[in-house]
């Protein structure tokens, strides 16, 4: 427990705010050398749906972005026009 809140200490004390898609905001390491999630994110560092996905519903597929289209669906339509 010490070691955790010695590393929570350090992160408020030289972290540097970013602002996220949330409007939340987070404090980064990376400016210290921390590259943590690094191996996961794309060629910009985004690293997509991971959060909520993979800590809500690990063993789920990762669902297909919306479709621009009609936003009612009609449940007697055959699957491959849903």
């Amino acid at each position: 427990m010490k070691q955790y809140l010695e590393l929570m200490r350090t992160v408020l004390e030289k972290g540097t705010d970013r602002s996220d898609r949330t409007g939340v905001g987070t404090r980064s390491m990376k400016e210290m050398g921390v590259r943590i999630w690094d191996s996961w994110a794309d060629e910009n560092g985004e690293l997509g749906p991971v959060y909520g996905h993979q800590w809500r519903r690990w063993s789920a597929p990762i669902p297909e972005p919306p479709r621009p289209g009609p936003t009612a669906v009609d449940p007697a339509a055959p699957a491959a026009a849903r």
